[in-house]
């Protein structure tokens, strides 16, 4: 759904939309779209799409936000060069604020693309392949030995297991 004048996006392909915007024509300082979309990022290290922007010059910086109950989350991202799709990872960390009030990151209903005009030309943008980063890090269970300071079944190995147990937390 685009926002204000926006023009709207097409659907290229799966997962894939383009739009043609004309920024001399738009009143709006942006051009923005709206996607609906359910997700749950609470165990997720962020977010991971494809981006396309055949003028890069015609915007001066680019957003991505997730709307949450009734307030955004959002975080600034730069393709990297014209007319080519650049696949774009933001971390949950990334997103360095919070409009209205959010309902958390387990709740995220929409996302929203902001193309701020900075020129008055035209420019083709696009997203597609918005995928979740899931949590890179092995899951690991810490057991310490404790108990075996008390326990004089152990003697003398009661140390070794406390600084064991304590260089690998």
């Amino acid at each position: 759904t685009p926002m204000h004048d926006t023009p709207k996006v097409q659907r290229v392909a799966s997962g894939k939309f383009l739009a043609n915007v004309d920024f001399g024509k738009i009143k709006s300082p942006r051009a923005s779209w709206d996607f609906n979309i359910k997700m749950d990022l609470r165990r997720e290290v962020g977010l991971e799409f494809d981006f396309f922007c055949s003028d890069t010059a015609q915007c001066s910086t680019y957003n991505i936000y997730l709307k949450s109950g009734k307030g955004w989350y959002y975080a600034v991202f730069s393709p990297r060069e014209d007319s080519r799709w650049h696949r774009i990872r933001v971390d949950k960390s990334d997103f360095s604020g919070m409009e209205g009030k959010v309902a958390g990151w387990g709740k995220i209903d929409a996302v929203r693309i902001s193309c701020w005009r900075f020129g008055y030309e035209q420019a083709k943008i696009g997203i597609a392949e918005l995928d979740c980063v899931d949590v890179s890090a092995p899951q690991v269970c810490v057991v310490r030995g404790d108990s075996c300071a008390t326990n004089t079944k152990y003697g003398s190995e009661c140390p070794v297991f406390g600084k064991f147990s304590s260089i690998t937390a």
